[in-house]
Parts: C-alpha cells; structure tokens; sequence
C-alpha cells in the first residue's frame, strides 16, 4: 500500500512538471500573434490576439491594431477601449482610439457638450476600476475613523463631522 501511494504521487508530480513544456504559455501565443502582425498576416494576427487569454491592454491594444490594418474601424475602437479600461494613461493607446475614432466619425458624436460632465468623464476614465476601488476603501476608513474619533472628542466634533462627510461623499 505505502509503494502504491508513493508511485502514486511520484506519477503525478512527474504529470505536473511536464505539463507546462507540453502546454503553450500565452507569452508564447503573444510572440506568435506579433510575429503574424509584422508578416503583415492581420486576419490570422486577429485570430491568434483573440485566442490569448488572460487579455492584457497589451492583447487589446494590438488586436485593435490588427482590426485598424484590417479597415475594421468598429471591432478596432472596441478593443482600444477594452485596453484603455485596464491602462487608462498609456499614450499609444489613448492616441490610437482617437485616431480610429476619427476615421469612423464618432469623435464629434461621442463629445460631451457641457464641460463639468466632459471633465468629469475624464476623471473617472483617468483610473482603473482596481485604482477607484482602493480610494473608495481609504475614503470609508478616513469616515469610520472620523465618527468614532466624533463620539470620543466632543470638542472637535464640528471637524470630525465635516471629515466624515466629505469621505462619504
């Protein structure tokens, strides 16, 4: 019994080294979609890009290069905003979606008339959803911490009410 359940694991440890020579790594996906990219083969380019998973702005982003060679204006706007959702500040991508998004004609559509919405879009796009999180949850402590501070110290209540609901809000 005790040879059997060591062959066992020694079985599945073996199993488990090997597996990752024998599978492709998404980097290795990666390299061959940018190696079809530069052969100037976008269609199959496009493909390879929308098989790798986990995707990364970086996928993102030259897939919609890929869709832009390709003439697919659509499909290449869609996933410059994909990338641009998880690298908000990356110029390459911010550039690239401005300029597809100006050779389809949506830039004038797309654009906020009043200047307090367009700044606040700017805003909330300026971070990633992991980024507005963390601040969210700062803000929450900083107000917890304001109202327990409110209920021990009754002479700075009038402070510790306004820091509390400015982390609130």
């Amino acid at each position: 019994m005790s040879l059997r359940k060591h062959t066992c694991k020694f079985l599945v440890m073996v199993w488990l080294l090997g597996l990752p020579a024998v599978m492709a790594t998404p980097i290795d996906d990666f390299r061959a979609a940018n190696q079809l990219y530069n052969a100037e083969k976008f269609t199959e380019a496009a493909s390879s890009y929308e098989k790798i998973e986990p995707k990364t702005a970086h996928v993102y982003y030259n897939l919609g290069n890929a869709w832009f060679r390709l003439n697919r204006l659509g499909p290449a706007v869609l996933n410059y905003e994909r990338a641009r959702k998880l690298a908000p500040r990356d110029p390459d991508i911010l550039a690239n979606l401005k300029f597809a998004q100006q050779r389809l004609g949506v830039d004038e559509v797309n654009t906020v008339p009043r200047a307090v919405e367009r700044f606040l879009r700017a805003a909330i796009a300026s971070r990633t959803s992991s980024e507005w999180s963390v601040y969210e949850l700062a803000a929450l402590w900083l107000s917890v911490l304001a109202i327990g501070a409110w209920i021990y110290l009754p002479r700075m209540r009038t402070g510790l009410l306004v820091i509390a609901v400015a982390g609130l809000a």
